[in-house]
């Protein structure tokens, strides 16, 4: 079960190397997308996906979504950053960790609340997460951050 809890930093760590890598990364880079307005992102979004997996941006009025997936693994990863307007950052950051349909546990829609927590303890106390299992037919499920700035 821990290895579930942690898919959302393990996918991560494609980027990093390692998913220790992943998880001292990680509030770095929440902290990064959350310095940026919607035209900075516009023209970084790409540099966010790993040039050895199949990318494609999904251009939206809200923010472009990067979705990044390796199908030798089976794993995939989509960031998108919500902007409210072109001059301030954005209002919520959505990161998905994907994997084949089958490949997670059976039990696994009922570990949301696991899965937010470890993030939460991974991006730390600045921002608030919530996670939300996610079943895309006919080929992926996996979970979806909803990363926010907390309240002060």
């Amino acid at each position: 079960m821990k290895h579930l809890l942690l898919l959302p930093l393990a996918l991560l760590a494609v980027y990093f190397g390692t998913a220790a890598a992943a998880e001292t990364n990680l509030p770095r880079i929440v902290d990064r997308i959350f310095a940026m307005k919607k035209a900075q992102w516009e023209a970084s979004a790409p540099r966010f996906a790993n040039p050895k997996w199949k990318v494609r941006l999904r251009k939206s009025t809200t923010g472009t979504n990067v979705v990044a997936s390796d199908p030798s693994t089976g794993m995939g990863v989509s960031i998108q950053p919500f902007y409210l307007d072109d001059k301030h950052p954005p209002a919520k950051l959505v990161v998905g960790s994907f994997q084949a349909l089958g490949r997670l546990p059976a039990n696994a829609a009922s570990s949301e609340k696991e899965v937010a927590r470890a993030a939460q303890r991974a991006i730390g106390g600045r921002y608030s997460v919530s996670a939300r299992y996610v079943k895309m037919p006919p080929s992926w499920e996996g979970f979806e951050l909803t990363v926010t700035r907390a309240a002060r």
